[in-house]
């Protein structure tokens, strides 16, 4: 890959170099990705500071839905917290799986 880049003029050259390095510093740093659980403290904090800032922005993780499911993110967490908070309240099976 460097080889063919080396044709470029020595400017564009390095401007590429310097745009491959920062994006390997990107990647480094990406959030990991996680199924949202419901009975995780920590998941339904990051949720409710969703709904607080309406952004993602200042979650440390990024939730994925589990499974195939046909749903957006925000709608798959909310049918896991009414399906965590009805189980625990009223003792019933868990509908999502």
């Amino acid at each position: 890959m460097l080889a063919v880049k080396r044709q470029l003029c020595p400017l564009a050259f390095f401007q590429h170099l310097r745009s491959e390095i920062i994006m390997s510093i990107l990647s480094l740093s990406l959030r990991p990705l996680m199924v949202f659980d419901a009975s995780n403290n920590e998941h339904r904090k990051y949720y409710a500071e969703f709904v607080k800032r309406k952004t993602w922005g200042y979650c440390p993780v990024r939730f994925v839905i589990e499974g195939n499911s046909q749903t957006d993110l925000i709608t798959y967490i909310e049918r896991c917290l009414v399906d965590y908070y009805t189980m625990k309240e009223f003792k019933v099976k868990n509908t999502l799986r």
